[in-house]
Order: C-alpha cells, then structure tokens, then sequence
C-alpha cells in the first residue's frame, strides 16, 4: 500500500497527538512539530497532505475490526484514550528522516485534513510572538523603556536627583 517513491514510516501518537483518535487509514494530515530553542518554544509545520497508510493494524484497502481503536479491546474507554498507538505515514525519503529527526529533538503533532481540501497553504512557524500578533495585534517584544534624563537639582544645600521622560 506504499505509494511508489514513499516510504512508510511509523510514529507513535496518543489520543491527543493523534487527533483525539478520529485519524484512520486513507486520511490526510498535517505533521507539525514543536520544539524548543534555549527558552523560546516554536511549532513548525513539517509536512502538509501526508497520506495515512495504517492506524495501528487497520491499512489502508483492508476491512478494519468494528471501530476498535488498536490497544483499546477489553479496556475502559478512559484508560484506552490513555494508551499510546501507532500511525504509519507515507513520505518522501528525505521527508521520512527529518520526521524522525524531529521526533527525537521534540514533540510531533498531528492535523487531521478535510476530506475535499486539496492544497498546501503557506504556514509560518508559531512562537511566542506570532501568538501576541494574532490574538492582540501586538509584538511580544517588550517596548523599548522610555528615554530619560537625569538632572541634578540643588536647594541650597540639598542635592536631588530628578528623572525626566523625553516625551514622544
């Protein structure tokens, strides 16, 4: 089920990397992957429109067990959501490595696609800046504090020192 000029590659994901489950064979996503810089935290979107081959043992042109999510049979439906599973992924080969690569320097995430979207949209990298850009309008960036001048003032023998804010 490998399309010619891929190469299947297995992560593990859980119910909150995985899409809350609702990921199954024959889907697209969106890999996405955050990682931190010293302090700054960025998420990348890897790829875009990744073909899903298998969840778990249910591929892609093959029945699958009656909505049985892999490692849930016989368990509580609270503790299955917490057990981890896989999702085989077809990607290009130099694609395949920095996935990997990017597993082990940070966290990856999944997007599950609409069925009828078709296209790749330019997605920049989100941070802390982009966040305060899109949801205030504003740069995360602290503003740049007020010049001020210093100036010595003397009432006879009594020396102050006086603070001015240039005004803008």
């Amino acid at each position: 089920v490998t399309p010619k000029g891929t190469r299947a590659v297995t992560i593990a994901v859980d119910i909150i990397t995985g899409v809350g489950g609702f990921v199954r064979p024959s889907d697209k996503v969106d890999v996405l992957w955050t990682t931190k810089d010293g302090e700054q935290v960025h998420t990348f979107t890897l790829f875009q429109e990744v073909p899903v081959l298998a969840v778990g043992t249910e591929m892609t042109g093959r029945p699958s067990a009656a909505g049985s999510r892999p490692g849930a049979e016989g368990q509580p439906a609270a503790q299955a959501a917490q057990q981890p599973y896989t999702v085989t992924l077809a990607l290009a080969p130099q694609e395949a490595s920095i996935l990997l690569f990017a597993r082990e320097m940070g966290k990856i995430q999944l997007s599950l696609r609409p069925k009828l979207e078709v296209g790749q949209l330019p997605i920049p990298p989100a941070n802390i800046a982009t966040l305060m850009e899109a949801q205030l309008g504003t740069s995360a960036q602290p503003a740049a504090p007020p010049v001020t001048h210093k100036v010595e003032v003397y009432k006879g023998l009594k020396r102050a020192v006086v603070a001015l804010a240039e005004e803008q």
